[in-house]
């Protein structure tokens, strides 16, 4: 049983550990719980945190807003508003191609045709339908890529016309933040859809995406020089986005869409002196910096919206902001892409071999320390767990989970731990203290339990002790065991029915001297004694440890006066009980009759060492040994019946705190005692009322 108990703490760190494993499985079958909406709030604290660190980006990203400068320039110039006609559109194409764009990717979706809108006037003064003047712009200019949604194709004229079509799908998380892409979906005719931001990356990297081989891992995508770069995917399949451009981030060439239509323009009626002409213009009136004469020359130019309307605007959450222009996710996925700076979550087996490891280390740390120790303990540990998944995130971009090992890792093995501390060792503690208060004093008790760690080493104090041996329990015994074997020849008995009689015999003998004890040990107790321990029919007690009592040899001396005259009232009740059976039973008979014993006790003061002695493994025993301990044994013996017989020290001891006390003592004659070289004086404290001690 004791040895079962020794494993409760390892098998209740077991089962917090088992617990704490499953927690990352519980946030893949349930990804919208609690924990995992926490891991998701900490993973976007780090990314912006790594956006605001300094970190290279893609030197040629340029991005073509439609703003409310665009709308209203827009609106005025050509007289369109939003949807613009596909011509508007074409002029951009138009423009970019003219400044060297290397690529270029609408975040617009271009799903069927508009024959309605106004036709654009070629150079010969003919008229071209607005939406084959777009797909003649993007075909010429050989680099364009358009969107698809879900439910949304283009027009296949335009998507006939473009480089490529890419996917805007982006499935949000379950809190509704964008911090992953679907890069590549597969559908029925075995078709890949590329998303949008990777297909610019591609034409930038040159990137060979028919030859992509895809895994649960990740992607693997050769170039057109024999060169690989491989895109890890997280237990979903899908990419998560380095978020590290914002929308309005200085490395990212920013012009707007109004901007372009009127460079285009300015070519139409002036030429490239036109075109120069506004540049300038633009530089010296609005204060625009420009980086040379074409400013998009090699740049993969992102076209989107960044206004608020109901018609044009397109704004979500993302791990920045949560009121982002989304138009920013092609740039992100591309620079990720491009700089090859990918975020790596550590994966599942990682996730809870990580939580094994911390669970461990939890539970050894609370098992062995302190409640407060631990609590400060797990206090440290999740802060500099914290700290180290901030640092790789930002600096390598791995994702290393801190939720789901701090509450599982940390807080479940430490919360379960110090609970059994609580709940199950104090139960336990109050099951000791109700045992041990029957063998031992209560201060004894008390100092054990509330001792951290327990000592052998014994300590040098000032006691009295205290020796009461009950007088005549040899005789009763001897002569109970004689009259149980005349009884049992008398009536016969064998086996199995001497032998309960015998055990019957046995039982009253232990019931009378436990009587005797009892109430011996209940009065030690009552002043505050330490009860040492029972030899046979003697008690031992001492006075002035564990709790320090300079006045220890006054309630001794009181404790053994009292025990006298207790025994002796008891005598007196059992001594009538006896007369009372005498009665019952008439003349001749024979009646078992109550034994009365009598007790002689030795009491003697000085230095003892106390403490703690026996095996740390198995019995501890708080006790005392010395000199005085030795002389207190002696006197007891020497007391006869009846009779307290006190130590010289413990008569001076009564002189200086209870001189009236001491004023009744009787001095004996000296006597030699064995082990003691020297002869001892002795004093013998009278206890009977109102008679005097004898000599």
């Amino acid at each position: 049983m004791k040895h079962n108990a020794r494993n409760i703490p390892a098998l209740i760190a077991l089962g917090a550990l088992g617990l704490a494993s499953i927690l990352p499985l519980v946030s893949i079958r349930f990804p919208g719980n609690f924990l995992n909406a926490l891991e998701l709030d900490t993973y976007d604290w780090r990314m912006r945190q790594a956006a605001n660190t300094p970190a290279a980006a893609a030197p040629n990203l340029a991005a073509s807003y439609l703003d409310e400068a665009s709308i209203e320039d827009l609106a005025a110039s050509l007289k369109v508003n939003w949807p613009y006609p596909r011509q508007v559109h074409g002029r951009i194409v138009r423009e970019l191609a003219r400044q060297g764009a290397k690529a270029v990717a609408f975040d617009v979706l271009f799903v069927g045709l508009r024959p309605m809108d106004a036709p654009v006037e070629r150079d010969d003064k003919s008229l071209e339908e607005s939406d084959d003047f777009f797909a003649r712009q993007m075909m010429e200019a050989g680099n364009v890529f358009i969107a698809e949604g879900e439910q949304a194709v283009p027009s296949p004229v335009f998507a006939m016309a473009a480089k490529g079509v890419g996917s805007l799908v982006a499935p949000r998380d379950f809190d509704g933040v964008l911090r992953r892409i679907q890069p590549v979906a597969t559908d029925e005719k075995g078709r890949r859809h590329w998303h949008l931001g990777l297909l610019l990356a591609a034409a930038d990297l040159e990137l060979d995406l028919d030859a992509a081989t895809i895994s649960k891992a990740g992607i693997t995508l050769p170039d057109r020089h024999g060169a690989v770069r491989f895109i890890p995917l997280d237990r979903d399949g899908r990419m998560l986005i380095d978020w590290n451009l914002t929308e309005d981030d200085p490395r990212v060439l920013k012009i707007n869409n109004g901007m372009l239509v009127q460079f285009d323009r300015a070519r139409e009626i002036g030429g490239d002196e036109g075109y120069r002409e506004l540049l300038e213009l633009y530089r010296t009136e609005a204060g625009m910096t420009f980086p040379s004469e074409k400013p998009l020359a090699g740049k993969l130019c992102i076209i989107g919206s960044v206004a608020e309307g109901n018609n044009v605007t397109d704004f979500g959450a993302t791990p920045l902001s949560r009121h982002a222009p989304l138009v920013a996710t092609y740039q992100n996925v591309a620079n990720t892409v491009i700089m090859n700076r990918f975020i790596k979550p550590i994966g599942l087996v990682a996730e809870i071999l990580m939580l094994a490891g911390l669970g461990i280390l939890s539970a050894l740390i609370t098992w062995r320390t302190k409640v407060t120790q631990g609590a400060i303990w797990m206090t440290v540990l999740g802060a500099v767990m914290l700290l180290a998944a901030l640092m790789a995130f930002t600096h390598l971009r791995v994702w290393i989970p801190v939720i789901n090992p701090i509450v599982g890792g940390l807080l479940i093995p430490y919360v379960s731990l110090v609970s059994y501390r609580v709940i199950f060792e104090e139960r336990e503690q109050r099951r000791i203290k109700q045992v041990f208060k029957r063998v031992v004093s209560p201060n004894v008790v008390n100092e054990l339990l509330a001792a951290e760690h327990l000592s052998l080493g014994g300590a040098r104090r000032n006691i009295t002790v205290f020796f009461a041996d009950v007088r005549g329990f040899t005789e009763m015994t001897d002569s109970t065991h004689a009259r149980a074997e005349l009884y049992v020849r008398e009536h016969h008995l064998a086996g199995d029915a001497a032998e309960a009689y015998f055990d019957q015999s046995a039982r009253e003998v232990l019931a009378t001297v436990n009587l005797y004890l009892g109430t011996i040990a209940d009065i030690i107790k009552k002043h505050d004694g330490t009860l040492d321990k029972y030899i046979g029919d003697c008690v031992m007690a001492f006075w002035g440890a564990p709790i320090v009592n300079e006045q220890h040899a006054v309630p001794c001396v009181r404790a053994a006066i009292e025990a006298q005259r207790a025994i002796f009232q008891l005598n007196i009740e059992r001594a009538a009980e006896n007369e009372r059976r005498k009665t019952a039973a008439g003349p001749g008979a024979e009646i078992e009759l109550l034994p009365l014993l009598s007790l002689g006790t030795g009491i003697n003061s000085g230095i003892a060492t106390v403490g703690l002695m026996g095996s740390e493994e198995h019995t501890f025993s708080y006790t005392i040994f010395g000199r005085e301990v030795n002389l207190a044994s002696r006197l007891e013996g020497f007391s006869g019946r009846g009779r307290i017989i006190i130590g010289g020290n413990t008569y001076a001891d009564l002189q200086r705190y209870a001189p009236e006390l001491a004023a009744t003592c009787v001095v004996q004659e000296a006597y030699s005692f064995k082990g003691f070289r020297e002869a001892i004086v002795t004093y013998e404290v009278p206890w009977k009322e109102g008679a005097a001690a004898s000599s």
